[in-house]
């Protein structure tokens, strides 16, 4: 019983922390799309791509030592997991961004939904791979 009370608090622990970094991302995704449609006058499928390698940088570094905890050295290996994970992601992202903007919604509030749906994709992807656990 302890044990399953302690799984549970990790669990929900993790979850927030996630949630945390994953906020901080996303500020930094709509920062960057913002800033390279509106000023800089990209193209917003372009920028969209851009700023979601930025936010998924920052998510990748901050998973890996404050939410995962993970100590694994195999730095590349894993790197190599967190960008297929958000490569699907952004595959995700893009075609609901296209979906979206071409059903006439305005790109920032597209951004969010996209956003509250690939943050669950994003969080089991490296949860159950990227991170896993070794059972010893």
């Amino acid at each position: 019983m302890i044990n399953f009370i302690k799984n549970q608090c990790l669990k929900y622990k993790r979850i927030i922390k996630f949630g945390i970094i994953g906020i901080s991302g996303t500020v930094i995704d709509f920062a960057v799309l913002t800033t390279l449609v509106e000023l800089a006058g990209f193209n917003i499928l372009i920028a969209n791509t851009i700023s979601f390698i930025f936010g998924a940088t920052n998510n990748f570094v901050w998973n890996k030592f404050w939410t995962f905890r993970n100590k694994d050295k195999k730095f590349k290996r894993q790197f190599f997991k967190y960008l297929t994970v958000a490569f699907i992601g952004l595959l995700i992202n893009t075609a609901l961004m296209h979906l979206f903007i071409t059903l006439g919604l305005h790109y920032l509030i597209a951004k969010l939904i996209i956003a509250a749906i690939v943050v669950i994709w994003n969080y089991n992807g490296n949860k159950f791979w990227t991170f896993k656990e070794n059972k010893k």
